[in-house]
């Protein structure tokens, strides 16, 4: 190792010893002598000498620090490893005429000209249209690319697109062997194709239409071409990162982009990508491809900066990193590979030029993706499997969230409070995307509420009702996409398979609510007893109210809080009806409320705080929630359940059965990544006897 001090690193001297700053972070290395240390050692940190000449004629034990804290700074990117460059083929000519970008490289990585030389020897494609294909290929050709491919996919008569871009290219030409092939396409989607013909080493794409995007990224998984894109919109533009398509999901992304139609910025008419916004939004994707093909980006412990030292020294003692300071916005070329931070695309506010990061999901219709199989053992096998599966508990599942929510690209769009009224009960609301489009485009996206006497238990009751009616629709669409006619679940409680006609599970409206039986848990055992429930009370729910007998149970706090209220609830005993603990509230002019459960104190407090969530709604206006809806996730943990069925899964299943109906339950796992979060998703569906 010949270590060499990066030129922006500062140190000053500190209470606890040297105060270090460095355009990668902060630290502090601890100790009374660590400034006096450092001061003397860095002059001799230029890259010249190798660590053992650093430390010749050192005794054992300051040999020893001396090495540690090298080490420390090396793993905490202070310091690079400046060894020997490997050998490259630039010119002198192209050394000079391109020094600043070799500078910019050797700033961070090692053998700057070695890979500067990649990318003049790449052979790039960059396919689209418009001002931005314009400003990404003067960005490219100003940062040095040699060998250039562009398909213009632009409509202007005349070849006016072609014309200007050649303009664009002699104005950013640098040398004279740059060479530069621009040809009219006249179909995005066969130009996206046309790209990858001959295997390049990049393709860059800017398109309008998700559709070309996913095309191309589909051929560029399957040629193995690193591929980035960007999706221009009225208002805004969304980049991916650029890499191979394992790696940066592209597919994925624009998938999921497009499961949240509504949340798109809305279109005032104006054109935003005017003036020195597409150079602005072209210099992010240009830098990220020049990151890519410089390998400035690489996950090889060799070619990362300030990583090329062996084995991982223990410096937590006395070099202690600080957190890295907020940034306004996160490269296209998102995180390196293996922190962690999973796929992700950047949005571009072409109004402000803000930018965010929005991370994403693999999603299901990806062409990489396997959804579950569809046979009798197929099902048996992976109910066996949710069956014995380890609960989940709601801190856990509220942990998730990060993964699952986000305004743009997530599973559900929104999970909060917002300004709904949190008194007497806490109430949540969601947003739920469409994975595979099974709604119109102009549909609203399904809404859902959660509601508990505390906020942790609304949002995640909510989370739990949310992610039911995701997992629905993730199922129909991808039974409608594999054709499917009939889909395979498991008789309650007996555990055979059974095969439900696909018209069995229910239709879906404009204003998609998912059927009832469709529900979560967080245990296998817990979602089947929540979809059992829902139709023990739709089947309640049907009978006459005077066959029920009116009894005055206990008021409990709930109860004491509705006569609060002066709502006149009366209660009516429905368990000898199905031989389920059930009540039916009934308040005047209202709707009735049916509460089935595993026990009588659960029932009963199931009951009354729905019949005390609607007096919310009402009294505050936001009657969005004053209809729930069937029952999607478990209710109170109270009474005395049998220790065989506490949840009463068996007691719910044979009362249906009695009816002449057999509970079939089908797990909904078509989303390998919900499944992942949260398994226990069902839809229990009433067949024939």
């Amino acid at each position: 190792m010949r270590p060499r001090l990066r030129e922006d690193v500062r140190f000053v001297e500190s209470p606890d010893g040297a105060y270090i700053h460095g355009d990668h972070g902060t630290c502090t290395l601890r100790g009374n002598q660590a400034f006096a240390l450092l001061s003397r050692l860095a002059p001799a940190l230029d890259g010249r000498r190798t660590l053992a000449e650093l430390t010749a004629g050192l005794s054992e034990d300051r040999r020893d620090i001396v090495e540690r804290l090298i080490r420390s700074l090396a793993e905490l990117r202070f310091v690079v490893d400046n060894r020997g460059s490997r050998p490259h083929g630039l010119t002198a000519a192209e050394r000079d005429v391109y020094a600043d970008e070799i500078s910019f490289i050797g700033y961070a990585h090692d053998s700057p000209e070695w890979r500067f030389e990649r990318l003049r020897r790449a052979r790039a494609v960059l396919v689209g249209e418009g001002p931005l294909l314009a400003a990404v290929l003067e960005a490219c050709v100003r940062s040095g690319w040699k060998r250039l491919r562009v398909l213009t996919t632009g409509t202007t008569s005349g070849g006016g697109d072609a014309v200007a871009l050649r303009d664009v290219v002699e104005r950013a030409r640098r040398d004279p062997e740059q060479a530069v092939r621009i040809e009219a396409a006249d179909d995005p989607a066969a130009a996206g194709l046309d790209a990858i013909a001959d295997r390049p080493d990049l393709v860059l794409q800017i398109a309008r239409d998700p559709a070309d995007l996913i095309a191309t990224a589909r051929a560029c998984r399957e040629a193995d071409v690193p591929l980035g894109q960007a999706l221009v919109r009225p208002a805004e533009v969304w980049l991916t990162a650029v890499g191979p398509i394992a790696r940066t999901e592209a597919e994925s992304g624009w998938r999921r982009l497009g499961a949240l139609p509504h949340a798109t910025s809305a279109h005032t008419g104006e054109d935003w990508l005017i003036g020195p916004v597409p150079a602005v939004v072209a210099a992010m994707l240009a830098l990220a491809a020049f990151s890519h093909l410089t390998g400035m980006d690489s996950a090889d412990p060799e070619d990362r900066y300030g990583t090329a030292v062996p084995g991982r020294p223990d410096h937590a003692a006395n070099a202690v990193p600080h957190p890295p300071a907020a940034v306004p916005y996160a490269s296209p070329a998102g995180a390196p590979p293996g922190d962690g931070a999973g796929p992700a695309l950047t949005r571009v506010d072409l109004r402000n030029l803000d930018t965010f990061r929005h991370r994403f999901l693999p999603h299901p219709g990806a062409d990489h993706r396997s959804c579950p199989g569809h046979t009798p053992e197929d099902v048996c096998a992976a109910v066996d499997a949710l069956a014995a599966a380890v609960p989940i508990g709601r801190d856990r599942l509220l942990e998730r969230t990060g993964e699952i929510v986000d305004a743009r690209l997530g599973l559900l769009g929104l999970l909060d409070e917002q300004d709904l009224a949190q008194t007497p009960l806490a109430v949540c609301r969601a947003t739920v995307s469409d994975p595979f489009g099974v709604l119109p485009g102009w549909a609203p996206p399904p809404e859902v509420v959660g509601w508990g006497e505390d906020r942790p238990t609304a949002r995640a009751r909510c989370l739990l009702a949310a992610l039911a009616t995701y997992g629905a629709l993730a199922a129909h669409g991808a039974r409608t996409a594999a054709a499917a006619d009939m889909v395979w679940g498991v008789e309650v409680p007996t555990g055979r398979p059974r095969a439900v006609p696909i018209g069995v599970l229910g239709p879906v409206g404009t204003r998609y609510r998912a059927p009832a039986g469709v529900a979560a848990g967080l245990s296998w055992a817990e979602a089947v007893a929540a979809g059992l429930r829902a139709h023990c009370e739709a089947h309640l729910a049907a009978l006459d109210p005077d066959d029920l007998p009116v009894v005055q149970p206990p008021s409990g706090h709930l109860g004491r809080q509705l006569e609060l209220t002066g709502e006149a609830v009366e209660v009516r005993d429905a368990t000898a009806a199905l031989g389920v603990p059930a009540f039916r509230f009934g308040v005047p002019g209202r709707p009735a409320v049916v509460s089935a459960a595993a026990t009588h104190a659960a029932a009963l407090l199931d009951g009354r705080e729905r019949v005390l969530l609607g007096w919310q709604a009402r009294t505050t206006g936001q009657l969005a929630y004053a209809d729930p809806g069937p029952t999607r996730f478990p209710g109170h943990a109270a009474g005395d359940p049998p220790p065989d069925d506490p949840y009463g899964v068996r007691l719910m299943a044979e009362a249906l059965r009695a009816t002449g109906r057999v509970p079939v339950a089908i797990p909904l796992d078509h989303d390998p990544e919900l499944a992942r979060l949260l398994p226990f998703l069902v839809q229990v569906v009433l067949a024939d006897d």
